[in-house]
């Protein structure tokens, strides 16, 4: 697994910064992926690999997910400009073509590899800080990969309108300035790492929403997410 978890440290200049003096990373999933994130080039402490694997071991436990499917985990040692702690996402196979015995082109069906980005900070990350980010990036994948489940397009924001009539909250907030903590694509990946994979289960950064635990509905369609 250790392929899973890499360390971005190379950071690459360019003259059209627009005055900003930021530079950029660039990480690279499977064999296509590989996006410029605009990072401060004051140098910066990554997130201990080491660490971030032996989470990550006891997360995939909890909630396996196949190959390719199952994220990268890329560690930054610069601070990314967006100052958010990290960021997850998925690559689409493009590449990839239907069996021969089932020529359809079914493109909810595409392979996909996921990833996180862990943004490095001036200050070494405390070890919650990083148990807490790998259990919650990888909830996100989560979600993508039972929107597959579903055959619903990538993206698709049925399983979340769904999860928040259940959780009780409005499924149009988004996560901006202080409404964070209320956006439920992040209540769901708080969920998952609570109730799911265990991890820094003290933790609970969305004051005015109610801890899963004491809901029992919510603990209840977890159970039944959980591969068997």
């Amino acid at each position: 697994m250790t392929d899973r978890v890499q360390v971005i440290s190379d950071i690459s200049w360019s003259f059209r910064d627009h005055g900003t003096g930021a530079a950029s990373v660039s990480p690279k999933v499977g064999t296509r992926y590989s996006a410029s994130i605009e990072v401060d080039p004051f140098p910066g402490y990554g997130h201990h690999s080491g660490r971030v694997l032996t989470t990550l071991e006891r997360v995939e436990a909890a909630f396996p997910l196949p190959e390719p499917f199952a994220p990268t985990y890329f560690l930054l040692e610069h601070e990314v400009v967006s100052r958010t702690n990290g960021q997850q996402g998925i690559e689409i196979d493009y590449n990839w073509t239907p069996p021969e015995d089932d020529p359809k082109d079914d493109a909810h069906q595409r392979p996909w590899h996921g990833y996180v980005v862990l943004s490095g900070k001036r200050i070494p990350p405390h070890p919650a800080m990083t148990r807490y980010l790998v259990a919650h990036e990888y909830g996100h994948v989560v979600e993508d990969w039972l929107i597959r489940g579903r055959r619903e397009p990538v993206y698709s924001r049925t399983l979340l309108n769904e999860y928040a009539e259940l959780r009780g909250v409005d499924p149009s907030i988004s996560a901006g300035g202080r409404t964070w903590h209320l956006a439920i694509q992040e209540i769901f990946a708080c969920d998952f790492r609570v109730l799911v994979a265990k991890i820094e289960r003290e933790f609970w950064p969305h004051p005015g929403i109610e801890r899963p635990e004491e809901l029992p509905k919510i603990r209840a369609w977890w159970r039944r997410q959980v591969p068997r």
